[in-house]
């Protein structure tokens, strides 16, 4: 029965981990494509405001997300999509200086897949008006598939 609710709390973590790395890609590559080819600087506390969070818990859950945004830009850059020169800190109080899209990583966000939009907007600008508004559910389920596309699946 213990192991159990561990598995079980692992794979919640895991979910929620990835919930996660979806809502700082969009939230990292939309400021990305409205710049681009500018670099800019990033600051991962600033990315997400928290709004979707309860105010009382606001705080204390979004210090594990920024540990996810900022492995995000790790991750990203590893993968050849963004480039930057510098970090600074870690977790939520990470900063990225000189943060651009590749050519790679522009290639993904002007992709056109039909399963995300039926006006066929571009994955980058699908990006940008999500992470203007609020991540509802279906929001989520966009960026879920649009981020399928940048990582090939």
């Amino acid at each position: 029965m213990r192991l159990a609710l561990l598995l079980a709390d692992s794979e919640t973590a895991m979910r929620q981990n990835i919930k996660d790395f979806n809502r700082g890609a969009a939230l990292i590559f939309a400021p990305l494509y409205r710049n681009f080819p500018r670099k800019i600087f990033l600051r991962i506390g600033e990315l997400d405001d928290g709004s979707d969070l309860p105010p009382d818990d606001r705080l204390a859950q979004l210090k594990p997300r920024g540990e996810i945004y900022a492995a995000a830009m790790e991750f990203l850059r590893d993968e050849g999509l963004i480039i930057y020169s510098d970090t600074a800190d870690k977790g939520i109080d990470a900063s990225f200086s000189k943060v651009r899209l590749t050519s790679k990583g522009l290639a993904a966000m002007q992709r056109l897949p039909p399963t995300i939009d039926p006006s066929r907007k571009s994955i980058g600008d699908t990006l940008v008006e999500i992470t203007r508004g609020t991540f509802t559910a279906a929001a989520q389920q966009t960026v879920q598939s649009a981020l399928g596309a940048v990582f090939g699946g």
